[in-house]
């Protein structure tokens, strides 16, 4: 054992002990900092001219004044990188200067003191926020801004624009900042800043002084950011910068941008004067061309303008279309097993004599061989559907004649032609749908459409009467023709028509008058809701009237207020599902994101008011009793694909809509109230509108994981919305996934979800990749209000689908057909001849060259190809032959090519 110590106290200085004075450390900031030769010779010579331009001699102070601008001016250096020297020092003696001016008596120095202070404020800032620099310049030389360089004058116009809205806010004058604005914006567009003048006139509302300034070699770098910039700008600053770009365009004769513009306005007259503006034959034909794919039809008066009026009636389309399939070899028709894939899931095509099996057999085969005039299953010789398939399906299997034969209206109609006098009324009215689903799109001068579908309008049997009534809107869709309109009115006035019928003539005019706001019509369609009785509200074919009102205002934004407000006097059924159906419609393509936040509003608010504790036995009671009595139409649902469709067009807003939408399936676990509403089948529907034929990895995964829901509504939309996503691409990884669906769904309970899964396949295969149901034209960005009608109307069906499509009404599968559009590259000459010379391109990723200096490459890995070229939905395209140039700026669907002039 160790011996026990006596603790030992130690003593310690309450203070810690003085460190010596001899190893004291200095500031760093206190050690005098050595100036080099040069910088003590500049600060010397600041102070001394600083000083002198204090003195009382004017002479003297003005010669000091003018040495010191010189100093300081920082145009010859181009924009400043680093705070120069002079500024360095002078900003230092900033108050000395200010007591010169205080004490001067001349004019002309103060005004040239004034000069120095703004250059010399602009590095420095102030307490009160004052804008000193600004307030210097108005008193001093107010004709030298060039002078002072970039730098400067960037910061001059931040604080022109501040001043600007605060005497607009305060109601006074502004005229004695017109002139820096002139000064500012001038020097700008002639150093290439082109970004920072347009800024400054949209801070001050005056964008159209910019156009004077543009010239042939600045006005697309004006005009492509004036565009970008106006997805971000409320209305109607929006419209006004839209206008501006139109101009801009028109100015330097670039027609064909100056028809994008037209169309994204959505002002007929305004695409009509640019065909009366210009006089080259090829840019004209280019802007038919653009027209036709846009489903807008202006008929030239001029019978001279021959191959314009068939070039804007696409009534060449299907040969041509035809001619790309044979240079790419894809003629062959598909049979319903080349589809499918029999035997690669591991089944045959079991139930082969199933009805419904007959149904989706002809839907697919009808979806591949669109467009191609022949298949395997309804066109060949002694072909025994009309006879093997049931009454209530022969509608939708006759009417996928007209997909087979879409665009061709001659050869096509014949075909059709023959089964307008079977004796089975539902073959009658499905070939009456079949004419209207193949000129779809295609105004012939003969207009065999009208001429075959008028007639049976009127028909005794309903079947052919909405076979003709939806045959015509799809026939005339986005023509806005007064003819369709006198004939179909009759019709939606009548109140002894069933529902159903005024239903699909609504939404046949909607197709027609896509966007127009036309209020007759809208006023016959509010009174036609107004008046269905409560029981015949459940009805599903309701849906396409309440869709067809909003479609009337498709993109209209505020004009559709008068419409939202009338909405309130509707039944509490539908009240609400109308409103923002409508609502969506109005700001589909906007980005608005107040909407977008109201209808995630609507998502999550609760289906019932919370109700006393004392009431619950009395409701649990109420509640189990069977009841007669129908329900609100699902407003959530509409809601869900109305943030999609408001977020549409827009790179950014699309992404952050498919984040945000997947957050409504919480949200049925926080809702409260025994309500049955819900968004959850609504949400595939919301990815499959901002993917149209675009099968990225991320919403193929997402779509993929809901289409093993066990929710059956959610399941079957998510397969469905795969198709979408998928559709005309024969993408390889959703077929796979098809396929592995189609072994999963194969027993009988899942007969729905099966139909789906074929239905699915069909669509990624159709038109054996040459088609696109993506409503986005111009470099996906203006969005073509035809198109999305056909891709609204198949969505809200799906909203429904066990009672639409999967149901009573099969054949509104149909409403995609005037979202069809080939996706290919086809080059032709002035006279519309594909050139015998494959012109090379380059396919590649877009790249955004939107206010970047210099003239950047437009697209990057991108691949050489000869024409015509199958293009997938990210895809650019610009010519690389240098014997060749497109008369496009933007290269899509069919383009017109000449040879370049320079070319030996």
């Amino acid at each position: 054992m160790a011996e026990d110590k006596d603790a030992v106290p130690i003593c310690v200085l309450s203070e810690d002990p003085k460190e010596r004075k001899g190893n004291e450390k200095k500031p760093r900031d206190a050690e005098p900092q050595k100036l080099s030769e040069e910088d003590e010779y500049i600060k010397n010579q600041v102070e001394l001219l600083v000083t002198r331009a204090g003195d009382s001699n004017p002479v003297l102070a003005a010669t000091a004044i003018q040495q010191l601008i010189e100093l300081l001016r920082t145009n010859k250096g181009g924009s400043v990188a680093s705070v120069p020297k002079p500024l360095k020092y002078v900003r230092s003696m900033y108050a000395q200067l200010e007591k010169a001016l205080k004490d001067t008596t001349d004019a002309s120095v103060a005004v040239r003191l004034h000069d120095v202070l703004s250059f010399v404020a602009m590095t420095i800032e102030f307490p009160d926020g004052r804008r000193a620099s600004l307030e210097h310049k108005l008193q001093g030389t107010q004709d030298d801004l060039a002078e002072w360089g970039h730098e400067y004058l960037r910061f001059l116009a931040g604080s022109i624009s501040a001043e600007w809205k605060e005497r607009i806010g305060k109601a006074e004058g502004v005229n004695h900042l017109t002139g820096f604005i002139r000064q500012i914006v001038s020097y700008m567009v002639s150093h290439q800043d082109e970004p920072t003048a347009v800024d400054l006139l949209m801070e001050v509302e005056d964008m159209n002084a910019i156009l004077p300034l543009t010239d042939s070699h600045n006005h697309r770098r004006i005009a492509s950011y004036l565009a970008a910039v106006s997805k971000y700008l409320t209305r109607p600053m929006d419209t006004a910068a839209l206008r501006v770009v139109y101009d801009i365009y028109v100015k330097m004769e670039s027609y064909n941008e100056a028809l994008f513009v037209a169309l994204q306005l959505g002002d007929r007259g305004l695409v009509k004067g640019l065909f009366e503006k210009c006089y080259s034959a090829p840019a004209r034909l280019q802007m038919a061309l653009t027209c036709a794919r846009y489903r807008l039809y202006l008929e030239m008066d001029n019978e001279e303008e021959e191959l314009l009026n068939e070039a804007m009636g696409n009534v060449r389309l299907s040969q041509l279309y035809r001619q790309v399939a044979e240079d790419l070899d894809s003629m062959a028709p598909k049979t319903p097993g080349d589809i499918f894939k029999t035997g690669i899931d591991g089944h045959e095509l079991t139930n082969s004599s199933d009805s419904s099996f007959k149904l989706v057999c002809a839907f697919a085969s009808g979806l591949v061989n669109c467009g191609f005039g022949k298949d395997t299953y309804l066109t060949e010789k002694g072909a025994l559907w009309p006879y093997q398939q049931t009454e209530n399906r022969l509608i939708a299997t006759t009417a996928m004649l007209g997909l087979i034969h879409l665009w061709d209206h001659a050869e096509g109609l014949q075909e059709i032609y023959k089964y307008f006098y079977s004796d089975a009324t539902n073959i009658r009215a499905g070939a009456c749908l079949a004419a209207g689903v193949a000129m779809c799109g295609v105004t012939s001068p003969f207009d065999p459409a009208f001429g075959l579908l008028s007639d049976c309008v009127s028909s005794p049997q309903k079947e052919v009467s909405i076979g003709a009534i939806l045959g015509l809107g799809y026939a005339y869709a986005g023509t806005q023709r007064d003819d369709i309109m006198e004939l179909l009115m009759p019709i939606l006035v009548d109140s002894d028509q069933a529902l159903e019928v005024q239903c699909m003539t609504a939404f046949a005019l909607a197709m027609v008058f896509v966007g127009s706001a036309d209020e007759g019509l809208t006023e016959t369609m509010v009174s036609c809701l107004m008046e269905v009785a409560e029981e015949q509200l459940k009805e599903p074919a309701l849906c396409y009237l309440i869709l067809a009102v909003g479609c009337l205002f498709l993109g209209k934004q505020e004009a559709a207020d008068t419409l939202l407000d009338a909405t309130q006097t509707l039944s509490p059924l539908i009240r609400r599902y109308t409103e923002i159906v409508v609502r969506s419609c109005a700001y589909a393509a906007t980005g608005n994101v107040v909407v977008i936040q109201n209808f995630f509003h609507a998502i999550a608010e609760n289906d019932e008011p919370d109700e006393p504790v004392e009431n619950a036995e009395n409701n649990a009671e109420n509640k189990s009793k069977p009841t007669t009595k129908p329900t609100a139409l699902n407003h959530k649902a509409a809601a869900v694909l109305g943030i999609g469709l408001v977020a549409l067009g827009e790179d950014i807003g699309v992404e952050m809509a498919k984040r945000s939408v997947i957050h409504a399936l919480l949200v049925d676990t926080v809702s409260k109230g025994g309500s049955n509403l819900s968004g959850r089948h609504a949400i595939p529907l919301a990815y499959a509108l901002l993917s149209a034929s675009n099968p990225s990895m991320p919403v193929v995964e997402t779509l993929n994981r809901l289409s093993h829901d066990s929710d059956a509504p959610t399941a079957i939309n998510a397969i469905l919305a795969l198709g979408i996503v998928s559709a005309g691409s024969n993408n390889a990884r959703v077929a796979s996934k098809l396929r592995n669906l189609a072994s999963y769904y194969h027993k009988e309970r899942f007969a729905l979800q099966h139909f789906s899964v074929r239905l699915a396949q069909g669509l990624t295969m159709m038109g054996k990749g040459h088609l696109t149901l993506s409503p986005l034209l111009n470099d996906r960005t203006l969005v073509s209000p035809t198109a999305l009608t056909g891709l609204l109307g198949f969505l809200h069906s799906a909203l429904y689908c066990d009672k639409t499509i999967l149901g009573k009404y099969h054949y509104m599968l149909l409403t995609l057909t005037p979202s069809i559009s080939p996706r290919m590259v086809l080059a032709v000459d002035a006279q519309m001849n594909i050139l015998k010379d494959a012109v090379q391109v380059r396919v590649g990723l877009p790249v955004d060259t939107v206010a970047v200096a210099g003239k950047p490459k437009a697209i990057t890995g991108f691949q050489t190809h000869s024409t015509p070229v199958l293009l997938s939905a990210t895809d650019k395209v610009e010519i690389a032959s240098g014997k060749h140039q497109a008369v496009a700026a933007v290269i899509e669907g069919i383009i017109v090519v000449e040879e370049k002039p320079n070319v030996e």
